[in-house]
């Protein structure tokens, strides 16, 4: 196959695949296995990397450090971790292509799974192992369980992954030569995603900083201390039964005593399923977290749930809580690192656990109502656009409605109506689940919704005709490349209805989507500041630690021109993509203070879990949550 243009200037292009150990987040490579595609006849090498005890017995980097590479791996977040674990380094004359972004591209919205085994199958590709064997093998290597006798097993999977990715690799070139005269930066922008790729392994080889010891304190009495937890929450709430001996295997939300307190609290617009009964899923929770009890519920079942966070990968060697980005992981493009695995992704309670360390104060920085102004940008709504750039959309959309008095500020108690309703549009949702976040009748959320239209005709027309080109097309690409396609001969639902796929993924891709690569370029434009590392992403927001004594620090905080040049790059990376700087708001968190939860129920329930740990809750300041 000829290859296109864009990939004829390497001067080797290299599929490669690591099979390694990952063990409490720390990366121990075993074998690598590699192939030059450009080689006439080329064979597929094969490399051990470390014995069975764990030793490194190859360091040698076997790739010529003065040719022009581009290496080609599926999910390289692994392979990048490996390289530089092995203390690799080859920044000069390198790019790289990550098949599973790409395969998603050509598939997404068609396929539901897209690992390298599934994909071969689907795709119809010969690969002389099943998945099921390759994941035990896995776990064998992180035991060191794997003898003499199963190495050549190793090396089989091994070099039966490059064969593989060589196959997908030749698939995606074929369709994207296909695709070329539509999309002229196709191969560009798998580039960039490549590069994306290997910022990724950056930052889940950092890890976030962790209070090691309050952690195993806590994951020594894991069973007891979540049991306690649902005794509490059964004791404010009636709704979780008492077993016998406290145990909490086999515990059960008791359903009944639930319907009960529901109307107790005098809630009649619960969501019910379609069997009548009351859901209990974590969305609606969240809507009537209002009301107290209601909270503690929601806050227990996610506890409940919560046995794999035994399993949080920490890293013995730094203290550091490490898991893979997982970037380009949904529908939408945005990052999809596992909940139970990933610190800002667990119960907020947790929080608490991570404590920036000494003169590396962790910021946040993230994009201010960044979905609202996407949308305002993408259809070309000048009211929209005026109302963010007025500061407070929400208010603004209010004071233009004449329901919210002109000097008014944030904390009027209508505020949070309209922002209900200019959040949850873009997710196509109905009057009826607006009204229940409201908390109010439908008549007012009905009224609420008809200012929003009657204020953003534009947005609304938008939206219309994207939703009616996208079921006409059945696919949708922004700018980035990134691409939905609609299965052929689908139904479509509505939100808050179980069948048919959701016609709420399709009005919310292009916000999402854009979104995610808005986020992605700031992570290139962020990643090389002085002093200054990425350890992680939530949603719209990047997560750095910073160091006190970056040019010059006052008062132990990180020097303020700092802080100001990441945000500002972060707002480029907005303009670049979106064509409009997103205004963006930083939150320092030094060495004297653990990472503050989001409220005070999830102060008070991390004070709950130190008290039954017997470890001290930390520092006075986390007294401050909000």
């Amino acid at each position: 196959m000829m290859l296109p243009k864009e990939l004829r200037e390497y001067d080797q292009i290299i599929v490669w695949d690591f099979e390694f150990a990952n063990i409490g987040g720390a990366i121990y490579p075993t074998s690598l296995a590699y192939k030059n595609i450009l080689e006439p006849k080329s064979k597929t090498k094969f490399l051990w990397l470390r014995d069975w005890q764990g030793k490194v017995v190859k360091k040698d980097i076997p790739f010529d450090r003065e040719d022009n590479i581009l290496f080609v791996s599926f999910f390289g977040e692994a392979e990048w971790s490996c390289f530089k674990e092995l203390g690799w380094e080859r920044d000069k004359n390198t790019d790289h292509i990550d098949l599973f972004p790409e395969i998603k591209i050509l598939k997404n919205g068609l396929w539901s799974a897209f690992s390298l085994g599934e994909v071969a199958k689907k795709l119809g590709f010969k690969a002389e192992y099943l998945e099921d064997d390759k994941t035990n093998l896995r776990e064998r290597l992180g035991n060191d369980l794997v003898g003499d006798d199963e190495k050549d097993n190793v090396e089989r999977y091994n070099k039966v992954d490059v064969e593989v990715t060589e196959q997908l690799f030749f698939y995606v070139i074929h369709h994207y030569q296909e695709l070329s005269h539509r999309r002229k930066h196709i191969f560009y922008d798998a580039l960039q995603r490549g590069q994306i790729t290997r910022v990724a392994a950056d930052i889940s080889r950092r890890g976030y900083p962790i209070d090691v010891e309050a952690w195993d304190a806590f994951i020594a009495k894991f069973d007891d201390v979540i049991n306690n937890i649902l005794i509490k929450a059964h004791e404010e709430t009636g709704c979780f039964p008492i077993r016998e001996n406290h145990k909490l295997e086999g515990r059960k939300f008791d359903q009944q005593a639930f319907t009960q307190l529901v109307h107790k609290l005098g809630i009649d617009n619960w969501p019910t399923t379609d069997q009548g009964a009351y859901m209990t899923d974590r969305d609606t929770l969240r809507r009537f977290e209002r009301y107290a009890e209601i909270k503690v519920i929601k806050e227990a079942l996610n506890l409940r749930n919560s046995t794999k966070l035994k399993d949080l990968p920490i890293d013995r060697r730094d203290g550091r809580a490490k898991t893979y980005c997982s970037f380009f992981g949904t529908k939408t493009g945005r990052a999809t690192p596992s909940t139970s695995r990933h610190l800002p992704n667990m119960p907020p309670c947790f929080t608490p656990f991570m404590i920036p360390r000494y003169k590396k104060p962790i910021v946040k920085i993230d994009y201010e109502q960044q979905e609202f102004i996407i949308a305002a940008v993408l259809s070309d709504d000048e009211n929209m656009i005026e109302a963010y750039e007025s500061g407070d959309p929400y208010l603004e959309l209010g004071k233009r409605t004449q329901v919210i008095p002109q000097q008014a500020n944030k904390s009027h108690h209508k505020r949070q109506m309209y922002k209900t309703v200019c959040l949850m549009t873009l997710f196509g949702a109905g009057t009826k689940a607006m009204a229940i976040d409201m908390n109010e009748p439908i008549e007012v959320a009905e009224k609420a919704l008809q200012d929003h239209q009657r204020t953003f005709k534009k947005f609304w027309q938008w939206q219309q005709e994207y939703l009616d080109r996208f079921m006409l097309d059945g696919t949708s690409t922004i700018s980035s490349g990134w691409t939905l396609q609609i299965p052929e001969g689908s139904t479509f639902r509505k939100f808050g209805e179980t069948k048919g796929y959701s016609e709420n993924t399709l009005k919310n891709f292009p916000v999402q989507a854009t979104g995610a690569a808005i986020l992605y370029k700031a992570i290139q434009f962020t990643k090389n500041v002085p002093g200054v590392r990425i350890i992680g992403t939530m949603h719209d927001e990047i997560i750095f630690e910073v160091d006190e004594d970056w040019n010059s620090q006052e008062n132990g905080l990180p020097n303020k021109d700092t802080i100001k040049e990441l945000q500002a790059l972060m707002e480029l990376a907005s303009e670049e993509v979106l064509g409009y700087a997103i205004r963006t708001e930083a939150s320092i968190h030094t060495s004297e203070s653990r990472m503050p939860p989001k409220s005070k129920k999830d102060l008070e329930l991390f004070k709950f879990i130190c008290e039954q740990c017997g470890i001290g809750p930390g520092h006075p300041s986390i007294e401050e949550a909000d």
